[in-house]
């Protein structure tokens, strides 16, 4: 187990304020790590967060990227700052996390309640096309984790969490400390020795406690030799990039022959969250279970054969801790529809009362199944997700051609083309098409590709055969024909030529 970050909160109410409070964060984390890595911890990053900097930086855009670089100028040794949460400077936030800017910054962008008490879509959308923007200015292959993942959508998250993007701090509340965890490997010790999932369940409390418990101790010491309050531990089960320690190893250990994403899935989700929900230390943040696809060796694998969707992580978000963590979804994704992702999402942690988010990348220039291309240490390359579920894709072949007051000659079929050559007496035809899929065809039509022909046909089940018949008027009889279902063509394109 290591220390993933000591967090330092405060908050200001002007700039001077927000760079003292800085300032003194800086020095305390230095002390803080110190005591830490006395004690045997292995401390990753210190980060300080503030309250949200609208409420302590205002005027036009360069202003306030202005401000933002005299406080990393402050922040000294510390890896990463959380400037709070963002609800109307968007633009201040697109401008930090683009290319070339700032490299210290985070943000988090709650959503909150309308007055009918549902999720604010309005707002949903604002921040959907900001994260649209950010996907398109960042490149698809880089050196680099993404910008777009230095802020997240959150929902019914209360101050205090020293996960970033998430973690803020409140005005006017005082100094405080908190720490977050990298601690999959644990998870994985208590459930690969156990016999039942009973015994995982308390394998694994006895496991964390015993952990868990003397950190504690050392970061209440530290924080009271600071000056400032000990907020808590995020218990979270915080993934680690190596395969040895992946959630995903954990899972399976417990899934008999099933795979993570199977059947079981769930249920070892919440006995995990159910733990550490209890566990006898001061809790704060998520204290549930991440499930970060781009941070974890085994979830990117999992996904990248189909067993993890947008879909599934919302389902598991029922049970377990943060919602939607370092996805990679299309670069064509609109922001309308990636704002009911958030809208999911925050339905989800307002009616079961628990903090959730969302932390998705829309990748430029990729689409689902495309594999990401980033060549960091601290990102683990998945495939691309799409935020809906796939549409079943018809099928179908050509099984025979006859016609109409004359002869067809069918010259080509294949799966791309069958093309048929009219006699001169030959009127129309009648071809036979089966679906060659597994599901029954949805509304169906025959289009003309160059004429106004659209023919409805029947339902078709799988496997099953439908007769089309064509008659041609005209001097010219040359026309190109397609199958469509929902505005795609499917099968192969049906040519007649004279």
């Amino acid at each position: 187990m290591k220390v993933r970050s000591a967090t330092y909160f405060y908050s200001a109410s002007c700039l001077q304020e927000a760079i003292e409070g800085m300032k003194h964060g800086a020095r305390s984390l230095s002390s803080i790590k110190e005591a830490l890595m006395k004690a045997g911890y292995e401390v990753q990053t210190t980060r300080i967060a503030t309250n949200s900097f609208e409420e302590y930086l205002s005027g036009t855009t360069e202003d306030i990227l202005a401000g933002f670089k005299e406080l990393e100028s402050a922040s000294g040794q510390v890896e990463f700052i959380s400037v709070g949460t963002v609800e109307e400077r968007f633009d201040v936030m697109e401008a930090a996390l683009a290319p070339g800017g700032l490299k210290k910054l985070f943000f988090a962008a709650p959503l909150q309640l309308n007055k009918q008490g549902i999720p604010d879509l309005t707002q949903a959308k604002k921040i959907a096309e900001s994260v649209c923007k950010l996907g398109k200015q960042s490149p698809a292959k880089t050196s680099d984790v993404p910008d777009v993942f230095r802020m997240t959508v959150t929902a019914n998250l209360e101050a205090g969490t020293p996960y970033f993007p998430g973690g803020y701090w409140k005005r006017g509340q005082a100094p405080a400390l908190a720490i977050a965890l990298e601690d999959s490997g644990l998870l994985v010790e208590a459930f690969e020795g156990a016999a039942s999932l009973e015994d995982a369940q308390q394998r694994l409390y006895d496991t964390f406690a015993h952990a868990l418990q003397p950190l504690e101790t050392i970061a209440k010491r530290a924080a009271e030799a600071e000056r400032i309050d000990y907020v808590g531990m995020d218990c979270s089960i915080a993934s680690s990039s190596a395969a040895s320690e992946s959630l995903v190893k954990a899972y399976e250990a417990q899934l008999g022959s099933g795979q993570m994403g199977g059947a079981g899935t769930l249920s070892i989700s919440a006995i995990i969250t159910a733990v550490m929900k209890r566990l006898p230390v001061e809790r704060c943040g998520y204290s549930g279970l991440m499930l970060p696809v781009t941070e974890d060796a085994g979830l990117a694998a999992r996904a990248g054969q189909g067993r993890l969707s947008v879909q599934q992580l919302l389902f598991y978000s029922t049970v377990c801790g943060t919602g939607i963590d370092t996805v990679p979804i299309e670069g064509s994704t609109s922001p309308d529809r990636l704002a009911y992702v958030y809208l999911d999402m925050a339905s989800l942690a307002f009616r079961l009362r628990k903090p959730l988010s969302a932390r998705v990348w829309p990748v430029l220039g990729k689409k689902a199944g495309d594999m990401t291309e980033v060549n960091n240490p601290f990102f683990v390359n998945s495939k691309v997700l799409s935020i809906d579920p796939p549409q079943i894709v018809p099928s179908a072949v050509a099984l025979e051609v006859a016609g109409v007051n004359g002869e067809v000659t069918m010259l080509s079929n294949s799966p791309e083309a069958l093309v048929i050559r009219l006699e001169p007496s030959t009127t129309g035809l009648g071809l036979v098409m089966q679906n060659s899929g597994d599901e029954a065809w949805p509304e169906v039509c025959l289009k003309g590709l160059d004429c106004n022909h659209c023919q409805d046909l029947p339902t078709v089940a799988a496997g099953q055969s439908v007769t089309l018949g064509l008659l041609f008027q005209g001097s010219s009889r040359s026309s190109r024909f397609r199958l469509s279902a929902h505005g795609h063509h499917f099968g192969p394109v049906i040519i007649v030529i004279e």
